[in-house]
């Protein structure tokens, strides 16, 4: 490994630790945990050169040793960079904690690029079944390495055909581990092939027959742009078993399952010539064509070619590969296809609604501390913010703040902001069960709020292109009860009401949770009090960059969730409860990974430890204020909660 290839495994803190867990778990290096040790190369395999192969190496190779030996295909990476079965369309779940929390918002995207890929194949070839991965770059045109193409095909006089008049190509969009099925689609014509010259890409394009018995997969759009160094990147294709690699790493990183369908995640390493870009997927033979997506955007960076062992991968960019489409006459023309965002609703961004004004949100009452009750007794004032976290809070202009200087007040509740992190810190709500009006729910139409600068709010930018969810804080029909049931339900989407959630979070138990309580028999009139909000930790939250008009941003993903729900119960005393919704234990060193969400019932105090809030003495009212023995009580099912 070069130095600068230890360097950027290095310095990328999350993986590194990672890395030095599993070393240290499976002892790798025996006593001598010295994770630069277990970086280094291995002793045997791999290539002296760093410099790019020509066109004429690669050909000249394949017609020496075939496919799955003459490619060049490289692992660069020898730990940090794993290569992930495709299943049913979709990429398993990473074990990397790193790889999943970059790669799980995205999966929408991924997994549209995904099944745009194949593997190509051949019919009465006298050496090979198949040879290399093909993607859709336009309705019916597939592309893939010129290297890939000439084991079936040649340059003719009137064009481009098949090298023997037996030979027929195919290109499977299947081929998975341990799935039956496949799709296979007949190479109808072999419309171009690069002249085979280290000055020209190493592409070619291939002309699919279409049927009326099938659709073809959609082509994934081009990126529009140049890469860029530290670029997050996926491969999708097909390696296939390659002598030139470590044995010990092939085994190690590909459980000796080969010739299937895989993803492979990494980085962009360099831009070098005008065209092609280094990075570090872990490919083998086979994976010559493969598709370089750029997570991000689900666009198709570039086009993989080539690569040396603990050196660099190699592909074309993407804005050559669009030149040539040009040059033949050829328009990519990708399907679009809407994105979802808004617990699984397409937003309406083009919409015609006029944003409110300050003005229109006047009078709004928000959040009642004598809602459950006239008397003292069932007062519930709303929390207040602990000297630790009170200077992040954003501060209303007295016109339009509420009971107090931080107070944004809608119709039934109320939103104090964390400025800092551009957040909620909580929501406050008033909930009237009996009166509730089951609002329909329409094209979700989120709006920053007039009252407070749009620095202190995240809007549409951060959910544009990946698998976060704009998630209600207050619940969307919480707040839609009595007469202004309809402006309750339209002020729940205001981005001060909206966290990035991933579109697993809504767990049954978390998403009715206060349905249940308003109805169970120990509570009475059907109405409550609902705190909420996220909880803000800086040492566990995930990074996410997102774009922005103005580049790139940066926010902190929460990792838990919290409520307290208020109550009167049948003795006319009051029930507080509280809760947290998490990905794993909630006592360990969390790393964001997107996977199962659990609910535990906690008690309030551990809340205000969490949060920096206090809950004016509600902890008298929590049944859980008490036990030392069960300080977290996971809720596999309603019955499990103690009121």
């Amino acid at each position: 490994m070069s130095s600068i290839q230890f360097e950027a495994v290095t310095n990328d803190e999350s993986l590194m630790s990672e890395i030095q867990q599993k070393i240290k778990s499976s002892n790798l290096l025996g006593s001598k945990l010295d994770i630069s040790e277990a970086l280094k190369p291995p002793s045997t395999g791999g290539f002296e050169s760093l410099r790019v192969p020509t066109s004429s190496e690669i050909a000249s190779a394949f017609k020496e040793k075939g496919a799955r030996d003459g490619n060049f295909e490289a692992i660069v990476r020898r730990f940090g960079r794993p290569s992930l079965f495709v299943k049913n369309g979709t990429f398993e779940v990473p074990e990397s904690d790193t790889w999943k929390g970059r790669l799980a918002p995205y999966k929408t995207l991924i997994d549209r690029a995904i099944n745009s890929v194949g593997r190509v194949e051949l019919i009465n070839h006298t050496d090979y079944d198949w040879v290399g991965t093909a993607w859709m770059i336009s309705d019916d045109i597939a592309i893939t390495n010129r290297h890939v193409a000439m084991v079936f095909a040649q340059k003719t006089d009137s064009g481009f055909g098949y090298r023997r008049r037996e030979y027929r190509a195919f290109v499977d969009f299947k081929e998975e581990y341990l799935q039956l099925g496949s799709f296979e689609v007949e190479v109808e014509d072999i419309l171009y092939i690069a002249d085979d010259h280290e000055d020209f890409p190493d592409l070619a394009f291939l002309k699919l027959k279409k049927s009326d018995s099938f659709r073809l997969p959609p082509p994934i759009r081009l990126y529009e742009g140049t890469p860029v160094n530290g670029q997050i990147v996926v491969t999708i294709g097909y390696p296939a078993y390659d002598s030139r690699n470590n044995a010990a790493d092939m085994s190690r990183i590909f459980s000796d399952v080969y010739n299937v369908k895989r993803l492979a995640p990494g980085e962009v390493l360099a831009v070098g010539s005008q065209q092609d870009f280094e990075h570090d997927c872990t490919t083998l033979g086979g994976n010559s064509g493969s598709m370089v997506v750029d997570v991000a955007s689900g666009q198709v960076l570039g086009l993989h070619f080539a690569g040396r062992y603990e050196q660099a991968n190699f592909a074309v960019k993407s804005e050559v590969l669009k030149s040539y489409l040009g040059s033949l006459n050829i328009i990519a023309n990708p399907v679009s296809v809407a994105v979802p965002s808004g617990n699984g609703s397409s937003t309406n961004l083009d919409t015609e609604i006029p944003a409110p004004t300050a003005n229109d949100l006047k009078g709004r009452k928000g959040y009642e501390s004598g809602f459950l009750g006239d008397s003292d007794d069932l007062t519930v004032t709303l929390p207040t913010l602990t000297d630790k976290i009170k200077d992040k809070a954003v501060v209303v202009s007295p016109e339009a703040s509420g009971q107090s200087k931080y107070n944004l007040d809608y119709t039934h509740f109320s939103i104090v902001m964390n400025g800092e992190r551009r957040l909620a810190f909580f929501t406050a709500t008033n909930i009237d069960g009996s009166t509730v009006n089951r609002v329909k729910r329409k094209g979700d139409v989120w709006f920053y709020d007039p009252r407070i600068e749009r620095k202190y709010q995240v809007g549409n930018e951060l959910y544009a292109k990946n698998d976060l969810d704009r998630g209600h804080l207050t619940r969307r029909l919480d707040p839609a009860w009595g007469d202004e049931f309809k402006q309750g339900e339209m002020d729940t989407f205001f981005f001060t009401n909206c966290t990035p959630q991933h579109h697993l979070f809504n767990t049954k138990t978390w998403l009715g949770l206060e349905d249940y309580l308003l109805n169970t028999a120990d509570t009475i009139d059907f109405k409550a009090c609902i705190f909420t909000g996220p909880v803000f930790d800086d040492e566990i939250d995930r990074p996410f960059d997102f774009k922005t008009n103005n580049g790139n941003g940066r926010i902190l993903l929460p990792l838990q969730y919290w409520k307290v729900a208020v109550m009167v119960k049948e003795d006319g005393t009051l029930s507080a409860t509280g809760y947290l919704i998490s990905q794993k234990d909630l006592v360990s060193n969390m790393e964001f990974v997107f996977g199962q969400y659990k609910t535990y019932q906690v008690p309030i105090r551990t809340i205000e430890n969490l949060t920096g809030l206090s809950f004016n003495g509600l902890e008298e009212f929590d049944p859980l204020n008490s036990t030392e023995s069960v300080p977290y009580l996971e809720l596999g099912d309603y019955e499990d909660i103690r009121i």
